[in-house]
């Protein structure tokens, strides 16, 4: 499997043709996310998984971990904030890579309930595609094992298509 991978990769393919060609094989997903995770150190480290991946629609699962929870036992703010911005980045990356770039301008997040255990984020918005530059904003939405949404955060991209 590594062998395919790294071999796909010396073609240089978009996100959305790497996870296109990953996603129904065993252990692709696994694969794919850990390879998001070293191009992005930052992200990477949440060891987080991304489940599903199209226009319209990214699902990111984190396992909870106590590196990664605060004092009360609950996943850190600053945590889902980070699960969010590479939720939404990837819903942008998957329609804009290799056609131009995006960078995050900002991100705001409300916590709503305390995140015990593992979550899932996810994001469900269209990602305008028009030549120029603009700036879309893309909601996270996180839930836990029970389906209750612990946090709601909405970022802000600088996107630039080339014509």
């Amino acid at each position: 499997m590594e062998a395919v991978f790294q071999r796909m990769l010396s073609t240089r393919p978009s996100i959305a043709q790497l996870w296109n060609a990953v996603k129904e094989l065993p252990g692709g997903p696994g694969m794919f996310s850990r390879l998001i995770g070293q191009l992005s150190p930052h992200s990477g480290s949440l060891g987080a998984k991304v489940l599903r991946l199209e226009d319209g629609g990214v699902e990111v699962f984190l396992k909870d971990r106590r590196i990664l929870s605060g004092a009360d036992g609950s996943l850190h703010v600053s945590v889902l904030a980070n699960l969010a911005e590479l939720t939404t980045g990837l819903a942008i990356q998957y329609v804009v890579d290799r056609r131009g770039e995006a960078v995050l301008k900002g991100l705001t997040i409300e916590a709503l309930a305390p995140s015990m255990g593992s979550v899932t984020a996810s994001c469900d918005d269209l990602v305008p595609v028009r030549a120029g530059r603009y700036s879309p904003s893309l909601v996270a939405t996180i839930r836990d094992d029970e389906g209750v949404v612990v946090a709601r955060a909405t970022t802000t991209w600088d996107v630039y298509l080339g014509r």
